[in-house]
């Protein structure tokens, strides 16, 4: 965390959900109030790892140093009241949130919605386009199993819907990054040993982007893996329809 930075995301050590963007005045009135300690992670731009905020001595001590001062008289009360009332403080700047809670989030429910229901039908669609096999010799079952990557095309639809109902809380995200993980695995292996490099790249890809889209720290990281992964989804469609 640096002067040169002007927008910081925070988490707590236990927690994979983001919250932010925040300005430093806004990050020092959070402290002032109790709803940020040094135990708390925030994102460096700069190394692009999250960093215990008590680790930066330069940086705690500005925070916290307004946190052991005491407000003025009545300070606390009409901070309160403006942020029930959605004004802005005297000086024209715009009041910090009252709490963690209501700081805006990341769009990660839209992110992460649109890359399952692209891998969902990426993985069913050639299983409708490929040619029915005679009725004497293949059932729907057998169909089925030609395409077992159809089953991971359901798995995407259910967390789709899931994610919809629920966000991407910090066990469904887990649930997501393993679906990736286990996708990436049987899809690799099955293009390696076909020796298919492109597709094989593809799925990589994919799973890449839905792995980092559950817990991307910033605007700009959460729009590349999306942005990655919708790409890898479209050229693996395009692999396993030809």
């Amino acid at each position: 965390m640096s002067d040169t930075q002007h927008e910081f995301y925070i988490r707590s050590a236990s927690d994979d959900e983001a919250r932010g963007p925040f300005t430093f005045d806004q990050l020092a009135q959070l402290a002032v109030r109790g709803q940020l300690t040094r135990d708390m992670l925030y994102y460096e731009a700069e190394s692009e790892q999250w960093v215990a905020i008590g680790g930066n001595t330069a940086i705690s001590s500005r925070l916290f140093s307004r946190a052991a001062a005491s407000p003025p008289p009545g300070a606390r009360q009409r901070a309160d009241k403006d942020d029930e009332a959605g004004t802005s403080s005297g000086d024209g700047n715009a009041a910090a949130p009252a709490s963690l809670a209501a700081s805006p989030s990341l769009p990660r429910r839209p992110a992460c919605i649109a890359l399952l229901l692209a891998g969902a039908l990426a993985l069913v669609l050639p299983f409708f386009i490929t040619p029915a096999a005679p009725a004497d010799s293949a059932s729907g079952i057998a169909k089925i199993l030609t395409h077992p990557f159809v089953l991971l095309g359901a798995i995407d639809l259910v967390l789709a819907f899931a994610v919809l109902a629920a966000g991407v809380s910090s066990s469904l995200g887990k649930i997501i990054r393993l679906r990736a993980a286990v996708g990436l695995g049987f899809l690799g292996s099955l293009f390696w040993l076909q020796e298919q490099p492109a597709a094989l790249g593809a799925a990589l890809l994919a799973a890449a982007g839905l792995w980092f889209a559950t817990f991307a720290a910033t605007r700009r990281g959460l729009a590349f893996a999306a942005t990655a992964g919708l790409a890898g989804i479209v050229f693996l469609a395009y692999c396993l329809a030809s």
